[in-house]
């Protein structure tokens, strides 16, 4: 899994580092039941220099696509990171 991961996922090109991380943050709340691993996105979210606010324009656009519940889970996430 490791090398799968990191070995072949994270060193392909195409999308920088930020815009990679905005999606996999996106990706993780769009699937619900994925939290813990949210969390530790927001974190490198955060650490690759997409700000809070960034992230709360993402969740901002999910909601029309994945509903209001799993976009509030998403908003606790954020919450519990970040304040």
């Amino acid at each position: 899994m490791s090398s799968n991961c990191f070995g072949d996922h994270l060193t392909r090109a195409g999308l920088d580092l930020p815009t990679r991380e905005l999606l996999t943050f996106a990706m993780l709340v769009a699937l619900g039941g994925c939290e813990p691993q949210a969390k530790g996105h927001v974190a490198a979210n955060l650490n690759v220099g997409n700000d809070r606010a960034r992230l709360l324009a993402v969740l901002t656009q999910l909601i029309a696509f994945i509903g209001y519940p799993r976009t509030l889970n998403g908003l606790r996430v954020l919450d519990e990171v970040t304040l």
